[in-house]
């Protein structure tokens, strides 16, 4: 049967094809390979009725850029793909998931996920299930100063990391405590983020990076350890030239990504499992929303599309 497969990702209309950067235009033209139609569309285009103004349409014969298309009718499976910074832009990202809610085809991942991946909450949970994370905790109206005299037990912290609770894993306000100046800064900083977490800024990161480990359909896709270097402490966390490398995951890591997975309260097709090592590795994040999965950083490009066409078979043949 011939499917109608939708991938959100960037459309750059100055492009040839109209297709934004590498990474997607091999994925858009590897799925093409196939009987089945592709539309490539922005998410920030999707309209509340479902329309589409403008979108690439490509099949084994041509690609071509299109207009004015309704979701509903132009794909029946919907890839969840290349998004951006979704900080910034969360009261439209959340506008985007609502238009998604009247969608009547199969979502990767399912919305149902994308919904609990949004919160910090989840490392929280994870934790009450027994699950070794990085230790993360709400503000809850601490004083600045109270933040900077907490220690974490076994843990060998070099500073406290703050974030947004919601969607708040990178950009200007994920801040370091002892960035702050005084507690005034501190309050504007808590007024405008509203919901805040702290966590150790572990050591061990700036020595050995993190691994990050891909499943796709619960299938181990892909691990590869991020490195910084020396990255730069000041107002923000995450500075610094990022080094991929492909590597073997350690047996304990599986096992407590295999954790992860089995105690994950909702339906996923793909997550990316990022772990700090240690005696037990810990959790760091857990990503589903719109994971970077590192395949074009480390040479896996076609391996990688295999698992996400055999993935897309699988839900073809259940709906």
């Amino acid at each position: 049967m011939k499917n109608k497969i939708g991938l959100v990702a960037k459309i750059d209309k100055n492009s040839p094809d109209n297709l934004s950067d590498d990474e997607w235009r091999y994925k858009f033209n590897y799925l093409r390979d196939s009987e089945d139609s592709l539309i490539v569309f922005n998410w920030e285009d999707l309209r509340e009725d479902g329309e589409i103004p403008q979108y690439v349409y490509g099949d084994k014969r041509k690609v071509e850029l299109k207009l004015n298309g309704n979701i509903n009718n132009i794909c029946d499976i919907l890839v969840i793909g290349q998004m951006g910074p979704l900080y910034e832009r969360k009261s439209d990202f959340f506008t985007f998931l609502k238009r998604l809610n009247n969608f009547s085809g199969r979502i990767i991942n399912p919305l149902e996920s994308i919904y609990y991946n949004i919160s910090k909450k989840y490392l929280m949970d994870l934790s009450a299930n027994g699950i070794s994370v990085v230790p993360t905790r709400d503000v809850n109206g601490n004083s600045l100063n109270v933040l900077k005299s907490m220690k974490f037990p076994n843990q060998n912290s070099i500073d406290l990391v703050i974030k947004p609770k919601i969607l708040g894993e990178c950009g200007k306000d994920v801040r370091l405590i002892s960035s702050f100046k005084n507690q005034e800064e501190f309050e504007i900083y808590l007024d405008r983020v509203k919901d805040a977490i702290f966590q150790p800024l572990i050591s061990k990161i700036y020595n050995f990076g993190e691994d990050s480990l891909v499943f796709v359909d619960g299938k181990l896709v892909n691990c590869v350890n991020k490195f910084s270097g020396k990255m730069k402490v000041n107002e923000c966390a995450h500075e610094g030239n990022v080094i991929y490398t492909k590597k073997r995951p350690l047996t304990k890591q599986l096992e407590v990504a295999k954790k992860v997975m089995d105690v994950w309260p909702t339906n996923f097709d793909y997550m990316r499992i990022d772990l700090i090592n240690s005696e037990i590795p810990l959790v760091s994040e857990v990503e589903i929303i719109n994971p970077s999965c590192y395949e074009i950083d480390v040479g896996i490009m076609s391996e990688f599309n295999s698992h996400i066409k055999k993935l897309i078979d699988k839900i073809k043949n259940e709906i």
